[in-house]
């Protein structure tokens, strides 16, 4: 919600400077449409300088997809069956995977947090549907 707030005030910022500048032409005054000018170079430093604050916070660091780890569970579930009869690389693989297990399911939880039971039926139909490691299973 809040960000169709500041999507509203940057367009009418910018509709704005642009009347501004407008206005100034049409009544033939400088000052006018420098105020204009000014004010869109102002907002748009003003962008500038929160887009990168919000790359700077993290705001926009890629999370961790339900997809990417099933494939990790996956490439786990391979070493498996690398690691032959060797009982001390299988007691490590099987603590990743239960890790890797539980990462995925706090992931799940997660994406399914407030939905109706139509809406996590829906979600897990285009999952199956969508995830690239889920395909090469069936």
């Amino acid at each position: 919600m809040i960000y169709y707030f500041l999507e509203l005030t940057l367009i009418l910022s910018v509709l704005i400077g642009f009347r501004l500048i407008k206005a100034g032409k049409e009544i033939e005054n400088k000052n006018l449409s420098s105020a204009g000018t000014l004010w869109l170079v102002i907002n748009g430093i003003k962008i500038l300088l929160t887009i990168i604050m919000l790359f700077k916070s993290g705001l926009f660091q890629s999370q961790p997809s339900l997809c990417g780890c099933v494939t990790e569970m996956m490439e786990i579930g391979k070493k498996f069956e690398a690691a032959g009869d060797d009982a001390d690389k299988i007691a490590e693989l099987v603590k990743e995977f239960k890790a890797k297990e539980k990462e995925c399911k706090a992931i799940a939880d997660k994406l399914e947090e407030g939905k109706s039971e139509e809406e996590i039926k829906k979600m897990k139909e285009d999952f199956e549907k969508d995830c690239e490691a889920l395909k090469g299973m069936k």
